[in-house]
């Protein structure tokens, strides 16, 4: 049937909004009415063109001071609390009358604001590092670049020569100050610290300078900083560690025994003991630092074991210009850019170092990180402790503000989708009286009240789920909320903003409509359209698509890197770590024995280093090359049956063999090793430029050309193995046979490894009764290096579910929507014979076709980024689009299921109950 009225035409908008704001409210009414009635006659006779010209002149007779109504502000503010009041009464109807969609709305915003709290918390925290400290932007770290001469690989490292603080400070006047901190006991290696009864092991215990009291805020509870680390043998120790051994004691001039579980040449601990005295207590470190440190022992005790003033150079071995032992931080004066100091670094190194490093084929580059960031500079080595990474902060923020705003999507979805049921409110209430903006006030506050009672949802629900984030990533959640205020006000602009913007376009938009429009059942066509809507589900299913694709590359990639081939066998490999290792290897050949007699055990081998644990490494050059030319070669000191026990692929050669006295090591008159056999991986005969393993046969090696440590002969090439993570490509490295060892590698024959166990551990402490026993099995310790990894899978698989989660919610309402709008026509259509799957169909297929829109969408964006991330591996899976396939099923299937929800109860209903009105 065709509508008999002619078609509505809005006046020209711009022009209206400026009657509204200029002409007083009691003849707005009457100006606008006219104005309108007018201007559809106009458009009848002259046309729309010409119609809007001649509008224009017509409004201008208005604008002149009788119409004018001058606002009061005084009268207007007066009523803004009975306003807001009014408004907010006016929204919690409007929520408990329509509580299904206020469920969809305020659960999806609460899960999208605990997400986003949570990231937010975990980004403030990890970007807060070390900005405590009251100079952190003049506070700088010496880090270094370890350039190799015959390759140009650069390799970041973290620790600098010791001797590099005092020169700097002498010779260059931008550095204020200076401080170094060593550290020579570790997790692995820790010292027992004694008071009376009280005896632990600990590792957290760094020499420093005194000045680094100085240079750090770390506050003194007890003591003078400027002598606290001035005396040798003083100790100074943080607030817990002094409760520890003294109770609440004052522990200042208290003595406390170190011992630092020092061993003869058997392995057999001396006992001897250092006793300090207690000097200091320093308030804790806060924990976002990346020091870490218990107790803090004066450098002026290192002299002693490294044979030299380490201050002033004298009498020390010309090694500790260039061996990197320490940490060392600079203070640089006010106004010094850190670029001015980094400029003279070049010099510094010619006049200190000279050909120390260049005659050996490597160079440094030292460079300066500022101290603030130095926890978020991850990729660098020998770090005091763990460090964060930047890459994780963004990866965690996109994905917490797609989650926040695919929330967003649906509250506004939703809210322009029932448009047309508040169309006739809307129309009634300015009927009545209500300007536009009261109508945007009106709406927004209904926004802004759904969004705060989702903040304080998800304000709990981020409180829980912190801990457990915390825990997946191997940190631990702290916070004084009383030095937080900032963050925590933050938060509570969080619901207001989204709140605010997430209602703004509903309330501008139903805010629009025109009383004379709605109330005859008419919309202005933009209005009308859906593809706003529809624009914002395939938004949202591009996004829940693109994080299904990148989730199951993400778990491709993790599985590939537990499972692939690593070159070795690492099943049923019992290893005993340096902490068990060193003190029983001088009588290694007769532990050999025993072990070798248990049922259980298959062989035994004792090396410098296992895959993944330990090992070494230097510069090796080709003998008659110049320096320049050598390469960085990972050296595995072993056993002779090394390469039996792991089944390493010997390619060429052989491999050692017992049974041939030449293949030790041959020493000097002084005792020093000279000659050794080696066996070499096949990465680096391609890097010595040899054109085949047989080539590398025979060929002559040797350690540190400059210094000249000792002669390797090649006697066999294997096959490239791992020794790290699939993360890191395979680099030159060779086996060497030579008593140096840590770990002891036991192969055990199948079966239950418990009762070998118990066996070994009898065994090791009959050689070694003060050594507590440990043990790792190969294979576990390899996966554990990608155990961050897999923690940031899960992570990421746990937020990209939330978010997809919240997509369905809104589909859900969406889908309820459109078949309570439909119910009369499904009714219709069921009289008339449509099955349920006709209606199903019917009803599901408009979705349908959104979701595989997005899902054909999210394909080409998934393929680029998952590639892009997969290039960080050098070791990775192929692309393969069947996994983007099988993600675009899971997407159609997961949306699909939803909308059923909905569509088979509509289908299903009885026709007679949404019939029986008409």
């Amino acid at each position: 049937m065709v509508d008999p009225r002619p078609p509505y035409h809005p006046p020209p908008a711009r022009i209206m909004t400026f009657l509204r704001w200029f002409c007083a409210a009691s003849f707005l009414e009457e100006i606008e009415g006219d104005l309108n009635e007018l201007y559809q006659e106009e458009v009848e006779e002259y046309g729309l063109k010409r119609a809007r010209r001649r509008f224009l002149f017509t409004a201008l007779r208005y604008i002149n001071p009788y119409f004018y109504g001058k606002k009061d502000l005084t009268v207007y503010l007066s009523h803004q609390p009975d306003m807001l009041k009014h408004y907010f009464k006016i929204s919690l109807r409007q929520l408990l009358k329509q509580r299904f969609y206020a469920l969809i709305n305020i659960l999806g915003l609460a899960i999208g604001m605990a997400c986003c709290i949570t990231v937010l918390l975990y980004v403030y925290d990890e970007t807060s590092y070390d900005a405590y400290h009251a100079d952190a932007d003049r506070i700088h770290r010496v880090s270094l670049q370890v350039v190799e001469m015959s390759s140009g690989n650069e390799s970041p490292v973290a620790n600098s020569p010791i001797l590099w603080g005092p020169a700097l400070k002498k010779d260059y006047p931008e550095v204020e100050d200076y401080a170094r901190f060593v550290r020579l006991a570790s997790a692995e290696n820790p010292w027992e610290m004694q008071v009376g009864e009280n005896a632990f092991m600990e590792s957290e215990i760094l020499y420093a300078d005194p000045s680094a009291l100085d240079l750090f805020n770390w506050p003194l509870l007890r003591g003078n900083k400027e002598t606290a680390l001035a005396e040798p043998r003083s100790v100074v120790l943080t607030e817990d560690m002094a409760r520890k051994y003294f109770g609440e004691e004052n522990p200042v001039g208290k003595a406390i025994e170190l011992d630092p579980r020092l061993r003869d040449r058997e392995g057999k601990l001396t006992g001897e003991t250092f006793e300090h005295t207690v000097t200091g207590v320093l308030k804790n470190i806060p924990h976002r630092s990346h020091f870490r440190l218990d107790f803090l022992l004066p450098s002026r005790d290192l002299n002693g074991i490294y044979g030299g003033d380490i201050t002033t150079g004298a009498d020390i071995n010309s090694w500790f210009w260039r061996g990197r032992v320490g940490y060392t931080y600079v203070k640089l004066r006010e106004g010094v850019q850190p670029e001015v100091l980094e400029g003279r670094f070049e010099k510094f190194i010619d006049q200190y170092v000279g050909d120390g490093t260049t005659s050996r084929g490597y160079y440094y580059a030292p460079f300066l990180q500022p101290l603030d960031k130095i926890y978020l500079e991850g990729n660098i080595e020998a770090q005091l402790q763990p460090v964060g990474d930047m890459t994780y902060i963004y990866m965690f923020s996109v994905i917490a503000l797609f989650v926040l705003f695919i929330a967003c999507i649906n509250f506004m979805n939703l809210a322009t989708a029932r448009s047309t049921i508040r169309a006739k409110e809307v129309g009634l209430r300015k009927v009545v009286g209500a300007h536009r903006s009261q109508l945007i006030g009106q709406f927004l506050s209904e926004s802004v009240l759904i969004s705060l009672v989702a903040f304080l949802l998800g304000i709990g629900l981020a409180r829980l789920a912190l801990p457990v984030f915390y825990g997946y990533l191997g940190k631990e959640w702290v916070i004084d909320y009383s030095r937080e205020i900032p963050i925590l006000l933050s938060l509570l602009s969080i619901g207001l903003i989204v709140g605010i913007v997430a209602g703004s376009y509903p309330a501008f938009v139903l805010s629009r409509f025109r009383p004379v429009q709605v109330l005859r059942g008419l919309l202005p066509k933009s209005m009308g359209s859906a593809y706003l809507r529809k624009g914002l589900v395939v938004f949202q299913f591009v996004i829940s698509a693109f994080l299904i694709m990148a989730t199951m590359t993400v778990f491709r990639q993790l599985n590939f890197m537990r499972n692939h081939d690593l070159g070795f066998d690492q099943e049923r490999v019992l290893v005993l770590p340096p902490e068990v290792t060193r003190p029983v290897s001088g009588q290694y050949e007769a532990i050999r024995e025993q072990l070798r007699g248990l049922p259980q055990v298959e062989d035994v081998t004792i090396s410098f280093g296992v895959p993944g644990q330990g090992g070494s490494g230097d510069l090796y050059g080709e003998k008659g090359a110049p320096p320049e030319s050598a390469l960085g070669l990972g050296e595995f000191f072993v056993d002779h049956n090394f390469a039996d026990i792991y089944d390493l692929q010997i390619l060429t050669g052989r491999n050692f063999d017992i049974r041939q006295g030449t293949d030790q090591p041959i020493k000097d008159e002084d005792g020093r090793i000279r000659e050794v056999k080696a066996v070499i991986n096949e990465e680096a005969v391609r890097r010595f430029g040899w054109a085949s393993p047989e080539e590398a046969i025979g060929k002559q090696i040797i350690r540190d050309p400059g210094a000249g440590d000792w002669t390797a002969t090649v006697i066999g090439v294997m096959k490239d193995f791992h020794v790290r993570s699939l993360q890191e490509s395979i680099d030159p490295g060779a086996l060497i046979l030579m008593p140096q060892y840590s770990h002891i590698s036991i192969k055990l024959q199948p079966g239950d490894p418990g009762e070998a166990i118990s066996s070994v551990e009898k065994i090791v402490e009959g050689f070694a009764p003060d050594v507590p026993f440990t043990y790792n099995f190969l294979d576990e310790t390899f996966q554990q290096q990608y155990e961050v990894e897999q923690k940031l899978g899960r992570v990421f698989s746990y937020i990209s579910f939330l978010a997809i989660f919240i997509a369905c919610l809104g589909l859900l309402g969406l889908a309820a929507f459109t078949t309570n709008r439909r119910i009369k026509e499904i009714g219709i259509r069921k009289t008339l014979g449509a099955s349920v799957s006709d209606i199903v169909m019917l009803l599901s297929k408009d979705f349908t076709k959104l979701v595989i829109i997005a899902v054909v969408l999210a394909v080409p964006i998934a393929i680029w980024a998952t590639n892009q991330w997969l290039e960080l591996f050098p070791y990775r899976i192929a692309s393969n689009l069947v996994t983007y396939i099988l993600a675009s099923v899971i997407a159609v299937l997961i949306a699909w299921l939803t909308i059923s929800f909905q569509t088979i109860r509509a289908a299903r209903s009885n026709p007679m109950e949404s019939l029986q009105t008409e």
